[in-house]
C-alpha cells in the first residue's frame, strides 16, 4: 500500500509540473505573437509538440527494439547526446535569436 501511495504522490507531482510548464509555454506564444496570428502560432506549438511526441516514439521504438535492454537505453542516451549538442550549438550561432532580453 505504501507503494503504491507514493506512486500516486509521485503521478500527482510529476503532472501538476507538466502542467505548469504547459501554461508557461502558451503564455509565452500569447506574449510574443502578433494579435492576428495567435492562433496560427498556437496551432504550430501544438504541432510542434505531436511532431515530437512522434519523433521521440519512434526513437524509442528505433533503439529498444523488440525488448527494453541495456544497450537499447547506452544507443538511446547516446543518440539523446548527439542532438542535445547539434541543437545547443545550432542556438548559438542562430543569428535571427536576440543576444538579451531588451534586443
Amino acid at each position: 500500500m505504501k507503494e503504491f501511495l507514493f506512486f500516486l504522490y509521485w503521478n500527482y507531482v510529476s503532472a501538476m509540473v507538466q502542467q505548469k510548464a504547459l501554461a508557461h509555454e502558451q503564455a509565452a506564444v500569447y506574449i510574443q505573437a502578433p494579435a492576428d496570428e495567435i492562433g496560427t502560432a498556437a496551432g504550430l506549438q501544438r504541432t510542434a509538440g505531436y511532431i515530437g511526441a512522434i519523433a521521440a516514439t519512434s526513437l524509442l521504438g528505433l533503439m529498444y527494439g523488440k525488448h527494453a535492454t541495456d544497450h537499447g537505453l547506452h544507443s538511446l542516451a547516446i543518440v539523446m547526446g548527439v542532438l542535445s549538442a547539434f541543437l545547443f550549438i545550432a542556438t548559438i550561432f542562430d543569428r535571427t535569436l536576440p543576444r538579451t532580453a531588451n534586443d
